[in-house]
Parts: C-alpha cells; structure tokens; sequence
C-alpha cells in the first residue's frame, strides 16, 4: 500500500471507530460535544476524517466514553505495540498538568516515530 493510502486509510479507520465508540457510549455528536469541549462539527470531522483529533482529545474521549484507546487504531498500531493498558491510564490521570505535558510529548514523538517507520 502507497504511503498517501495508507495514511488515509488509518484516517478512515479511526473515523470510523471513533463514531462507533460515540454511539456504543449512547452519545450523539451535540452531547458528545459538551463533555469534550469540541464543537459537534470538530467532532463530525474526525469521523469523517477531516481532521486527525490530537493525543488530549483522544484521552478525554477515552475516559468520557469508556472506550480504551486501543479500541480506536487500526489493528496494525495494536500489533506493533501501540496500546495503552488501563494501568498506564490511571497512572496518566494521576499526573500534576506539568507532568502530562511531558508524557503527551513524549508519546507523540513515539507515535510519530513508529508511524514514519511504517510509512
């Protein structure tokens, strides 16, 4: 698969597990949309894969929803061992706002590191 399908393929996956995960929690996007300080239509694009939601966005939609992450990435990502375990979580939640900043950089650059290797 080309590099550009790829990346859109990923885009649609996720979209697509994302408004899965919303209406399995029982949420349309206008209530969605009040618990995550989203517009209904930020949320509407990530579905539709408009847009990429970021790393805070998909935490918080995480704990809104009950949906673990691992759930919303496409199988691949799971298998190369991007998950995040429930323990992982609660130590994340429990962290001063200083201190998720630095994890959530750092998991960026992790994330972005293992996408470049598998583009």
């Amino acid at each position: 698969m080309l590099e550009k399908e790829k990346f859109t393929a990923d885009r649609l996956y996720i979209g697509e597990q994302l408004r899965k995960a919303r209406e399995a929690a029982g949420f349309s996007q206008e209530e969605l949309s009040v618990y995550m300080d989203s517009s209904p239509n930020t949320i509407y694009r990530f579905e539709s894969a408009k847009r990429y939601p970021t790393i805070d966005w998909l935490i918080r939609f995480t704990s809104v929803t009950q949906i673990p992450l691992t759930d919303l990435l496409p199988p691949c990502y799971v298998e190369s061992g991007i998950s995040v375990s429930q323990e992982i979580y609660k130590a994340y939640i429990c962290l001063s706002p200083k201190n998720k900043e630095a994890v959530k950089q750092v998991i960026a650059v992790l994330v972005g590191t293992l996408l470049d290797s598998q583009l």
